[in-house]
């Protein structure tokens, strides 16, 4: 793909429904992908490309045929969405074909990546993607090196590394490279027995070039306790955390909301935290902006869920969710009073 049909298609991604800039890109890309011009021309002559949709299913057919399947939705049409998922080998065969018939999809997500690590981070293509996730990956044995050592990642505002066996050594590659100095969210979790970095090597994160841009913070099952608290407080600007089965506490959630931050999103289930930490939650003014509250599978009762149901400062909540806590009918009610639709609770 030539430089001046990258930054066409680019555009489009900016301005979909620009009808005008589709017909510049079909001429510029007629003689090299005839069939692919055309297909263009004809959603675009029928008027109906009124957004994306209408050009993108015109071009199904010009993806080779593994490929497809990877970008086609359940409807049957060419994914309009921001996300696409394949093969590491599938996309590093056809990155080009795939950006060319879906060049609206920024979020990458990456499956069986073990061996192509390397080739990936020395792949130019990743610069059209603003998000990269990994699946039934393992990074270890130089992989997170790899990656951190890539010249192609600096415009990426998501890493997703669920399940990629890190350890220690491999978070202070991670954290030590300048290769994604832009990083809005970051997502370690552990599926199974997938990480094995410990409290100490991610507190190397507040040393990362992106400490200062991350937002949103992502690790779910690694049980570290209240002692996490304090690698949250060295993250400046974040304001979502997903710490489910993270062995909080009621420790951890009353350092969390004395924290002078201004929450957002908090994924705090499976953490033991009883109704001394729920409290603390309801009353802290740190929640006064939260929109989204997971409690589910934690210890607490009446007292804790009455003090949600009270709280002065749980006025921007669009989402509460609490599991199957162990709440008396006229707490029900209460929560159901203060909350509607958006409190939810797991079935029995």
């Amino acid at each position: 793909m030539g430089a001046r049909e990258e930054a066409l298609l680019l555009g489009l991604r900016a301005q979909p429904d620009d009808v005008a800039r589709w017909r510049e890109y079909a001429e510029a890309i007629a003689e090299a992908w005839p069939d692919h011009a055309t297909r263009i021309r004809s959603a675009c002559g029928r008027g109906d490309p009124t957004g994306p949709e209408g050009v993108l299913a015109a071009l199904l057919d010009t993806l080779p045929e593994e490929l497809r399947e990877a970008v086609v939705t359940l409807g049957g049409r060419l994914t309009a969405g921001p996300t696409v998922w394949l093969e590491a080998e599938q996309f590093l065969a056809h990155h080009d074909a795939l950006f060319r018939a879906a060049p609206l999809v920024t979020d990458l997500i990456l499956s069986d990546a073990t061996d192509a690590v390397g080739r990936l981070a020395l792949l130019p293509a990743l610069r059209r993607y603003t998000a990269l996730s990994f699946s039934d990956t393992l990074l270890f044995n130089g992989g997170a090196g790899q990656l951190a050592g890539s010249p192609h990642l600096g415009q990426l505002l998501h890493l997703g590394l669920i399940g990629t066996d890190l350890d220690d050594e491999d978070l202070s590659a991670l954290f030590g490279s300048r290769a994604f100095p832009r990083l809005t969210s970051l997502d370690l979790s552990n599926d199974r027995e997938g990480q094995s970095y410990s409290l100490d090597g991610l507190r190397a994160l507040a040393g990362a070039a992106f400490a200062g841009t991350l937002e949103l913070l992502t690790m779910e099952r690694r049980w570290f306790g209240p002692g996490v608290v304090s690698v949250l407080a060295a993250l400046p600007r974040l304001e979502g955390i997903g710490l489910e089965g993270g062995a909080l506490g009621d420790a951890g959630a009353v350092a969390l909301a004395a924290m002078p931050r201004r929450w957002t999103r908090l994924g705090l289930g499976w953490n033991d935290i009883g109704d001394a930490g729920v409290v603390a939650l309801a009353g802290s003014e740190a929640l006064g902006g939260l929109r989204w509250l997971d409690l589910g599978n934690n210890d607490f009762g009446d007292d804790g869920a009455l003090a949600l149901a009270r709280s002065p400062f749980l006025t921007a909540l669009e989402s509460l969710k609490l599991g199957r806590p162990k709440l008396s009918p006229e707490t029900r009610e209460a929560l159901s009073a203060r909350f509607g639709v958006c409190v939810r609770f797991d079935l029995p």
